[in-house]
């Protein structure tokens, strides 16, 4: 499965399966795009540009979500 959440310099996030491919928008947008949480088992960001990485939904993600959150060597 594929999703689409956002792209290009406003912020980036794609879901496929389970997995959440770059966090560069708001966990209300996401929340209003309809993701379910629960589905999520791990995230991957590919590098620290505000529009791949968003500190409040990783934090989010990660402390109360309890989600494998992964980025590249050169973070």
């Amino acid at each position: 499965m594929l999703k689409i959440f956002s792209t290009g310099s406003e912020g980036n996030c794609i879901q496929i399966d389970n997995v959440l491919i770059d966090i560069g928008i708001t966990k209300k947008k996401l929340t209003n795009l309809g993701i379910d949480f629960e589905s999520i088992t791990d995230v991957f960001v590919t590098h620290k540009h505000g529009d791949h990485y968003n500190d409040p939904l990783f934090r989010y993600l990660q402390e109360e979500e309890k989600k494998y959150v992964y980025f590249t060597r050169h973070f």
